[in-house]
């Protein structure tokens, strides 16, 4: 009895030390990985690497450059972003606009690298709609927001 009751309390004991991780969550703690990752990403990539223009920046070539210099707090950010099951990433001069579908989770996570904050999670969504469209909504929004001279910078 003694022997079953240590090896119960032996099981337990490691099973409660053992983490897991939820990859395929979207929390606070996601979305401020992602936002500010991309916001420093962007900035290296537009002084180092692409010469003052992100224009020709690939969704690959982000993928592997957020693989190698992520930042501590956000180690699992690449794995994350890669259960997404449809992706729209779309480069400008400045930065870049990354749209993220997680069909599981019913949502859509839409980031500006220009700004250092998540900008759009969208939940219950339906499932026809397209992430061309919700690209173009979302820059439609923001260029009458920027435009707007009672938005404060």
């Amino acid at each position: 009895m003694k022997k079953y009751l240590f090896f119960v309390l032996l099981v337990f004991s490691l099973g409660s030390c053992c983490t897991t991780i939820n990859y395929l969550t979207i929390d606070d703690e996601f979305l401020v990985d992602l936002s500010s990752e991309n916001n420093k990403i962007s900035a290296d990539l537009l002084l180092d690497e692409f010469d003052g223009s992100l224009d020709s920046l690939t969704y690959q070539f982000y993928l592997e450059y957020i693989k190698i210099y992520h930042g501590y707090s956000s180690e699992y950010l690449y794995e994350r972003i890669n259960l997404a099951d449809d992706v729209l990433f779309q480069p400008y001069s400045q930065g870049f606009i990354i749209i993220l579908r997680y069909l599981k989770l019913n949502k859509i996570i839409i980031d500006d690298s220009f700004t250092p904050f998540h900008d759009q999670v969208i939940e219950n969504i339906d499932s026809n709609l397209s992430l061309d469209d919700v690209y173009n909504e979302f820059v439609k929004i923001y260029s009458r927001q920027k435009n707007d001279p009672k938005m404060k910078p």
